[in-house]
C-alpha cells in the first residue's frame, strides 16, 4: 500500500470512535490462512487452497481501505482459484467473506459494513456464489 493511502485511510475514519490503528493494522495486515495451515501440517493440496483464500481476503482488505480499483483483483484471485478447484474455491470464498464481515462485527467497525457488503454482493452476483 503506498504512502498516500494510509493518510486518507487514517482520515477516513478520523471523526468516529474507531481506533484508527487497530483498524489500519487489519486492512494493510496479511492474511494467515496459509501460514496457520502450515503450521497446523495440512497437505500440499490444502495449502493451495489456503494461499487462494489469503489472496481473496487481501484484495478484499485492500478495498475495504477504500482502494475501489482492487475489487478487481479481489475477482481476479476468485477466477484463478474457481479455475483451480470451482468447488473448494466456492467453500472458501464464502469463510472468507463471513470471516471479514465477523472481524469487522466483533470490533464494531460498522462503517466498513457499507463498501464489505457492495463487495460482497458483487462477488455473489459475478460468481454465482
Amino acid at each position: 500500500m503506498n504512502t498516500r493511502t494510509l493518510p486518507r485511510l487514517t482520515q477516513q475514519f478520523e471523526h468516529t470512535t474507531l481506533n484508527t490503528a487497530q483498524i489500519t493494522a487489519y486492512l494493510i495486515g496479511i492474511p494467515r490462512y496459509l501460514e496457520a495451515g502450515v503450521y497446523q501440517g495440512v497437505s500440499e493440496k490444502a495449502c493451495h487452497y489456503l494461499a487462494y483464500a489469503d489472496g481473496v481476503e487481501f484484495w478484499l482488505r485492500r478495498y475495504l481501505a477504500g482502494k475501489p480499483a482492487t475489487l478487481h483483483n479481489v475477482f481476479r484471485e476468485i477466477r484463478a482459484f474457481l479455475a483451480h478447484d470451482e468447488t473448494a474455491a466456492r467453500h472458501m470464498i464464502l469463510f472468507v467473506l463471513n470471516a471479514v464481515a465477523d472481524t469487522m462485527l466483533q470490533n464494531e467497525w460498522y462503517e466498513l459494513m457499507k463498501p464489505y457488503n457492495i463487495a460482497r454482493k458483487r462477488i455473489q452476483k459475478t460468481f454465482n456464489i
